[in-house]
């Protein structure tokens, strides 16, 4: 079956539902889409960093599990108030459930003999 060309109902609705419509939406170009996702992706990386190198090897996996439990009901937070949900429940629903991962993770990694 030969591909047909997409209407313009159909790029529309891609635009308008597209998973970076914010950016999308402005008119962004690739290259500022790109900048934007790195971005964000090394900032969500210096933290994890500081917190390995920052305190002493017998306290690293209860600063790990404080710090990442902090940051997910920030990132909760702050993802609620932007999205215009309420932002008590957005934080506590991200930190709950970040905190059950990182339990089941955790009992993987014992029950396997990973942890330190």
């Amino acid at each position: 079956m030969a591909a047909r060309r997409a209407t313009r109902r159909e790029r529309r609705y891609r635009l308008d539902h597209s998973p970076v419509l914010g950016v999308a939406a402005a008119g962004a170009g690739h290259r500022s889409i790109l900048l934007t996702a790195v971005s964000g992706l090394i900032a969500g990386a210096v933290l994890p960093m500081v917190v390995v190198v920052v305190p002493a090897p017998a306290h690293l996996m209860p600063w790990a599990w404080l710090v990442s439990i902090v940051s997910l009901a920030g990132l909760g937070a702050l993802s609620a108030q932007v999205g215009g949900a309420r932002v008590w429940s957005g934080m506590w629903r991200v930190a709950f459930w970040g905190t059950v991962a990182m339990a089941v993770t955790t009992a993987a990694g014992a029950l396997f003999g990973a942890l330190a």
